[in-house]
């Protein structure tokens, strides 16, 4: 058994029998007895170790600690890295969308130019028209101050901060000693490479957010540094309830109907692998009333006929209490904003759908296509050449790209189209939106609105004073250009303002699982929540949860959606869009009821009473 050194109070590690007794010696002690020659020789023995069961518990709950708290560093270290590549996104977004605006004007003043000459009857702005009749010279000199300049990329700053970003209280650099079982060595290990960036540029503090990208760098750990930020908080949303058309048309006899729940839905970011859910209070949507299944088709009560009138020209159609019906191409949008649901129900032979059709908006009453052209009424849908009906599409100049063909024109006007308009994919047919417009077709609407849906202006006293705001969209505090409700005391920074002025999908389905509408966003890097698969290409975004779809997964999803009759699931019952059907699973992929595939975090079509779920390309192939 191992004591004491005879010679010290540390641990005996060796025992030597050259005299009696035997000594008892430590690490130390041993070389200067083995130099001992008054005796002819030192039979040593390493000592057997006695193991203190308490001391050992305790270095194992140290290690376990030390390597958990290195875990939640890894995870901290993470998440912030991420917080930043979102907000590097958003800058970027918004001066690329600058630069493409500027590009789309010359591109227009060009053309104009271009075609001028002598006889020309074109109209041409006046400043440019004086430019032309001007002399050479003078052409030269007022043009010279039109250069766009260059590109200042001003990263310095945040480089020098990138110092401070990390940083990790070293009490722990014995373990590099007690590894290498050297005690002179005071080596505690390989450098490690951190991303860092100072701790209060959390939020934007200029026009644009002055965050530039993160450089690496290598330095030794430092003995006391300060601690990292708190853990953030995690809340589990809840799932909204859903109102059928039938409610909310009893309720609009009453009360004025719901506003959409877009500007007002949860907070909740989510990131892959890294991100936790959440920051800070969740934000509760105006949610219609729970309500009543609408009835099977087969058990609906008697309805109201619609009122056919024929006029000068043709055939008027008419509600049960006389107002003309339009058609509106906006429908699933306009029942989606009252009642959460984008499926109709025909009120003539009860048929649920989900597109344009004929709509009565003061009383939600609708008539599909096949009783509308049971009655003699023809659709005025918007037609190519061949008649295929024109959708609306975000993706049309990267499919001419990738078909090796130049930007599309207006079959119409022969004008330029804009990034979202009316396509037709088969023909290669497209309209622009002034031309759909006076052809009946609006526009879906891509605007920044408060949660009770008033317009957003810019506040220039909160501009000019330069006051931290925090933003309601994407939760960071900034400085620089605010667009405010001020009844609301909503407030928006200007990235996010920026992303909600981009192209929006043709139909509501194309939501993230927080009911989010996407919106199309540039080229880049991805891994799309639809398919599955990494991705190199322009897709629809939501920059609030990090969700991403495809151009091949939104169209599919857009045509299950509106081309496709509603499926069933086993027991008969019809199936209707889900977003959030894998938080009903806690937030674990689920599989097809179909194809056995796995579905992650996109939706499906499911079937709330026997929980079934069919994935949206079962529904497309089918």
């Amino acid at each position: 058994m191992s004591g004491r050194c005879d010679l010290c109070p540390e641990m005996s590690v060796w025992t030597c029998s050259c005299k009696a007794p035997r000594i008892n010696l430590c690490d130390s002690h041993i070389r200067d007895h083995l130099t001992d020659q008054s005796v002819p020789s030192h039979p040593i023995v390493r000592n057997a170790i006695v193991i203190n069961e308490n001391s050992k518990k305790i270095l194992i709950k140290t290690f376990k600690d030390i390597k958990n708290q290195a875990n939640e560093h890894i995870t901290r270290i993470m998440q912030e890295t991420a917080s930043l590549i979102n907000i590097i996104e958003r800058c970027c977004v918004s001066h690329i969308r600058y630069l493409n605006d500027i590009i789309g004007k010359s591109d227009l003043l060009l053309q104009q130019v271009s075609a001028a000459n002598s006889s020309s009857k074109a109209i041409i702005p006046g400043r440019i028209l004086s430019i032309l009749t001007r002399r050479e010279q003078e052409a030269i000199e007022e043009c010279s101050s039109w250069i766009l300049g260059k590109l200042n990329i001003n990263n310095n700053p945040i480089k020098l901060g990138l110092q401070e970003l990390f940083s990790i209280e070293d009490s722990v650099r014995l373990l590099d000693v007690l590894l290498l079982a050297d005690k002179e060595s005071n080596t505690f290990g390989p450098e490690i490479e951190f991303f860092k960036i100072s701790p209060q540029k959390k939020c934007v503090d200029s026009n644009y957010p002055s965050v530039s990208i993160k450089e690496n760098f290598r330095e030794e750990i430092k003995e006391t540094q300060s601690k990292a930020s708190p853990q953030k908080q995690v809340f589990d949303s809840s799932y909204p309830n859903v109102s059928a058309k039938e409610s909310f048309r009893e309720e609009s006899k009453t009360s004025p109907a719901k506003k959409c729940a877009d500007g007002n839905y949860p907070r909740v970011s989510t990131k892959e692998n890294f991100r936790e859910e959440a920051k800070g209070i969740q934000r509760a949507a105006s949610l219609v009333e729970q309500s009543p299944k609408p009835a099977e088709t087969q058990n609906i009560p008697q309805r109201s006929k619609t009122i056919i009138t024929p006029n000068e020209n043709n055939k008027v159609l008419k509600c049960a209490k006389g107002h003309n019906l339009s058609w509106n191409n906006n429908t699933p949008f306009n029942y989606f904003a009252n009642s959460g649901s984008f499926y109709i129900s025909c009120d003539q032979c009860g048929k649920t759908y989900s597109y344009a059709s004929w709509n009565c908006r003061e009383c939600h009453y609708d008539v599909c296509r096949e009783c509308s052209l049971s009655m003699g009424v023809p659709l005025p849908i918007l037609s190519c050449s061949s008649g295929h009906e024109l959708e609306w599409k975000s993706d049309v100049k990267m499919h001419y790209t990738n078909l090796g063909k130049a930007d599309p024109s207006c079959a119409r006007c022969k004008g330029n189209v804009e990034v979202a308009h009316w396509h037709c994919r088969a023909c290669l047919y497209d309209i622009c939106n002034n031309c759909a417009e006076r052809a009946g077709y609006t526009s879906v609407a891509t605007s920044a609105k408060c949660k009770n849906k008033h317009q957003l202006e810019l506040n220039l006293a909160v501009l000019l004073l330069g006051l931290p705001v925090s933003c309601d969209m994407c939760k960071q505090f900034f400085k620089g250009e605010t667009y405010t409700c001020n009844p609301c005391k909503y407030f928006l920074c200007q990235v996010c303002y920026l992303f909600l002025q981009l192209p929006a999908p043709g139909h509501p389905i194309i939501r993230c699982p927080d009911k989010h509408l996407l919106r199309w966003f540039i080229k880049g890097n991805f891994i799309c929540d639809g398919c599955c698969q990494r991705k190199l290409e322009e897709r629809f975004r939501c920059i609030e949860c990090n969700f991403d779809l495809c151009s091949l997964c939104s169209s599919q999803l857009y045509d299950a959606a509106t081309k496709r009759p509603i499926k069933k699931c086993r027991n008969g019952h019809e199936l209707s869009w889900d977003y959030q059907t894998s938080k009903r699973y806690g937030g674990n992929a689920y599989s097809c009821g179909v194809c056995r595939g796995e579905i992650k975090r996109i939706g499906s079509f499911y079937c709330q009473e026997c929980s079934y779920s069919c994935c949206f390309r079962c529904v497309f192939r089918s």
